[in-house]
């Protein structure tokens, strides 16, 4: 976002010429005592100038910028989301003279849009729409959601559903909002990468991604969208295992799609369980079939392969009077097809 640019026009062709400012830049950091922001800290030959905009100690979690620099959201300990707007306006009226400098006084306004039932850990912001947010939730708490996202952000009565639909219940750090389909938000979550392709259903859908990245916490994930390519590429944070850089996570997603499944159904009883459970396939395709069981902790518990399986509905069962109380994944993988279903042990 360019607001410092200089336009000139030509008096013979007519045609408007856009000057960059090559220093420009806006930079927030947050501190103790509150959120500063300059707009020189790529100008190397001056000190940069902080003004503090907001209006108390904020407890910052996390923040990000809209991409027309207009917002900032912020995330806090009091599982507050904030939106920090009018940044662009005020462009020119920040007081490079010294003394006080009221955030208020040139048209930022702070403002609560959001309060959560959990602890937030992430906010990610719409590279296409300023208002497009996504929050993530840091709780082990398989009773609530752990994503809620709005369309609406920046309006007067911001409104955020949630998008929990059948991620499992662990934590999630972070998110992005895809640059090329608002429909598809990935999540940097306690076993990896996760992601949807219909954020806006009422019954949202979530698929592992974790395809070369471990199984392991990934607690940041960074969108980039570069002009010559189409769609964005994801920069990952993993915990103990570097970072990664993504470059078809919403191609390669899209192009499975396509391909024709070989299960076309499964479902998983009783959910909670206590001493076996059931689980039900729609075999489309001969295929095939293994079944695997994770606890929260990413630890393998069951490693099943049912060999071959022809068309038909096809009935398998585990015992889980040996397990713990707690959450558990179970995976289940066939020819084109791959679908990790909640279980839930009871004692």
């Amino acid at each position: 976002e360019n607001i410092h640019d200089t336009t000139f026009k030509d008096g013979v062709t007519g045609e408007t010429i856009v000057e960059r400012d090559k220093t420009y830049s806006q930079f927030a950091i947050a501190r103790y005592d509150g959120i500063f922001i300059t707009r020189d800290i790529l100008n190397l030959v001056k000190k940069p100038l902080f003004f503090k905009v907001t209006p108390a100690s904020a407890n910052v979690q996390a923040m990000e910028f809209s991409e027309d620099g207009n917002n900032l959201y912020y995330i806090n300990n009091r599982f507050e989301l904030h939106r920090l707007s009018g940044l662009k306006n005020a462009y020119r009226r920040f007081d490079t003279t010294g003394g006080s400098f009221l955030a208020a006084n040139y048209g930022i306004r702070d403002t609560i849009i959001f309060r959560s039932p959990a602890i937030m850990t992430g906010v990610g912001v719409s590279k296409t729409n300023p208002g497009g947010v996504v929050i993530t939730m840091g709780s082990y708490d398989p009773g609530i959601s752990h994503v809620y996202l709005s369309r609406n952000a920046t309006d007067t009565n911001a409104r955020f559903r949630s998008i929990g639909g059948d991620l499992p219940g662990f934590p999630c750090y972070d998110g992005e909002i895809a640059v090329d389909d608002s429909n598809r938000v990935i999540l940097a979550t306690e076993l990896g990468v996760w992601s949807t392709n219909n954020a806006s259903s009422a019954n949202v859908k979530w698929n592992e991604d974790n395809n070369g990245f471990q199984r392991v916490p990934c607690y940041m994930i960074v969108q980039r969208q570069y002009k010559y390519r189409q769609g964005g590429v994801y920069f990952l944070a993993s915990h103990g295992r570097g970072l990664f850089r993504a470059d078809n996570l919403s191609v390669g997603i899209k192009e499975a799609e396509n391909k024709t499944a070989s299960i076309d159904g499964i479902k998983v009883y009783p959910n909670p369980a206590k001493d076996v459970v059931n689980i039900q396939l729609g075999i489309a395709a001969t295929t095939n079939v293994s079944i695997q069981v994770v606890d929260i902790q990413g630890r393998t518990i069951e490693n099943i392969n049912t060999g071959n399986q022809s068309i038909g509905v096809r009935n398998f069962q585990i015992n889980t009077s040996t397990y713990t109380k707690g959450v558990y994944l179970i995976k289940v993988s066939g020819k084109n097809f791959e679908k990790v279903q909640k279980l839930l042990i009871t004692e």
